[in-house]
C-alpha cells in the first residue's frame, strides 16, 4: 500500500488538523509582526511598549488556556473549533477599527488566547486523542497547516497592507475565517473519528505506569518538570526571532520584503521535512528517545542569525531553525499522550501549551526592554 493509500481513510481529520494549524496562523508571532510596524507608528509605541503590549496579551491567554483548554476533554472538536472560529472572527473584526493603544492590547490577547492558544491546542490534542499507531505522523501532517501558514502568510500580509492598508487587511481576515476557514472546517468533521474522549475507551492510549494520568498527578511527578525547559526553551527563542522581524531586516540591512518572501518560505520547507523525519523516527523509535537530540535545530538557527550578515546567511539560519521547529512540533505534539496517556489530554496539554505560550510572551517583552536600553539584537 502506497502512502497516500494509506492516508485516504483519514484523510477528513488530518485534513481538518492541518486546516485548525493554519487558521491558527492570524494568531501567531509571524503574522503579528507583520503589522508591528503600523501598529508602533499608529500608536506612537516604542520597541519596549509593543513588547510590553505584546508580552501582557500573551501572558493573560496562557492562564486563560489553562482553564479553556480543559474543554477538549469534553466537547467535540467540531463545536469548539467553530465557536473559536466566530470568536477569532470577532477579534479581527475589532481589530480593524481599533483606536487606542489599550483596545489593541485587548485585541491582541483575542488574537493570541484564539489563535496560538486554542485552534493550535485543538488542532494538537485533536490528532493525539484520533490517532494512536501513527500518532506522530499525523501531527506532523497537521503541523504542515502552520508550516504553509509561516510560508505564506507574512509576505501576503505585507502584501494586502500595501494594496488595501491594515485595517482593511482584518476585514478580509474575518471573512476568511467566516465564509472560507468554518464552513470547510464543518465539512471535513461532519463525521467526528472520536465523539468524546470518553466515548470510546477501547480506543485510548495509556501513558506511563500503564495510566491514564490527570494533570494534577502529571506536575506532582518530577518526569514533567524536567521536560518544562525544553517546552517553554523553542517558544522563548522562535517568539523572540519572529516577533523582532522588522527590527532585525533594519539593523542587518535586509530588505523587510524580500526577507519575508525568501526566509519564511525557506523556514517552512525545513520545518516540514524536520516534522515528517522527526515524526518517523517517533513513531518507529518513541518519542522520548528524541528528547536529547530534537532541541538542536533552533539552538544551531539561533546562532547562525547571530553571526549572519548578508540575507542569504540570514535565510540559511531562519532554515536551520525551522528544520528544529518541526522536531519541536512533533515531539511537543506527542510526548505529553506517549507518557500521560490520552484520557485527560485536553487538560494535560492545555497546561504543556500554556507553558509554552508564557514563554513566548517573555521574550518579546524582555527583548523590546533590551532594545529600549540600547542592547543589540
Amino acid at each position: 500500500m502506497t502512502v497516500l493509500a494509506s492516508l485516504r481513510p483519514d484523510a477528513p481529520w488530518l485534513s481538518a488538523g492541518a486546516l485548525m494549524a493554519f487558521g491558527s496562523s492570524f494568531g501567531q508571532t509571524f503574522f503579528i509582526a507583520a503589522f508591528a510596524g503600523v501598529w508602533r507608528e499608529e500608536f506612537a509605541l516604542s520597541h519596549g511598549d509593543w513588547g510590553a503590549i505584546y508580552m501582557a496579551a500573551t501572558l493573560a491567554s496562557a492562564v486563560a488556556l489553562t482553564q479553556a483548554g480543559r474543554l477538549a476533554d469534553v466537547w467535540r472538536a467540531r463545536p469548539l473549533a467553530l465557536a473559536v472560529l466566530v470568536a477569532f472572527a470577532l477579534v479581527a473584526v475589532g481589530l480593524s477599527f481599533v483606536t487606542a493603544w489599550w483596545t489593541l492590547a485587548l485585541l491582541i490577547f483575542g488574537l493570541r488566547f484564539c489563535g496560538q492558544g486554542m485552534l493550535s491546542h485543538i488542532a494538537m490534542t485533536s490528532m493525539g486523542k484520533w490517532f494512536r499507531a501513527k500518532r506522530a505522523r499525523a501531527i506532523a501532517i497537521a503541523t504542515l497547516g502552520f508550516s504553509l501558514g509561516e510560508a505564506v502568510l507574512p509576505a501576503g500580509a505585507i502584501a494586502v497592507i500595501g494594496l488595501v492598508g491594515w485595517r482593511d487587511a482584518w476585514l478580509l481576515i474575518a471573512s476568511a475565517l467566516v465564509f472560507v476557514f468554518a464552513p470547510l472546517l464543518a465539512w471535513l468533521l461532519r463525521r467526528e473519528r472520536r465523539p468524546l474522549a470518553a466515548a470510546e475507551p477501547p480506543e485510548l492510549s495509556a501513558g506511563m505506569d500503564g495510566r491514564h494520568w490527570t494533570r494534577s498527578e502529571m506536575v506532582s511527578e518530577r518526569t514533567f518538570w524536567a521536560l518544562v525547559p525544553g517546552l517553554i526553551g523553542p517558544a522563548w527563542i522562535g517568539t523572540v526571532v519572529f516577533f523582532q522581524t522588522v527590527h532585525l531586516t533594519e539593523v542587518k540591512g535586509w530588505d523587510l520584503a524580500a526577507y519575508a518572501a525568501l526566509a519564511f518560505p525557506a523556514y517552512s520547507l525545513a520545518a516540514t521535512a524536520g516534522s515528517f523525519g522527526f515524526g518517523w523516527a517517533a513513531d518507529r523509535f518513541g518519542v522520548a528517545r528524541l528528547l536529547p537530540v530534537y532541541l538542536l535545530g533552533w539552538a544551531a538557527g539561533a546562532a547562525l542569525m547571530g553571526l549572519s550578515g548578508g540575507l542569504l546567511a540570514g535565510v540559511i539560519a531562519l532554515a536551520v531553525g525551522g528544520i528544529g521547529s518541526g522536531a519541536v512540533s512533533v515531539v511537543h505534539g506527542a510526548v505529553t499522550a506517549e507518557l500521560y496517556g490520552t484520557r485527560w489530554l485536553g487538560g494535560v496539554k492545555a497546561l504543556t501549551y500554556a507553558l509554552a505560550v508564557l514563554a513566548s510572551a517573555l521574550g518579546p517583552g524582555l527583548s523590546g526592554a533590551l532594545l529600549d536600553a540600547g542592547v543589540g539584537f
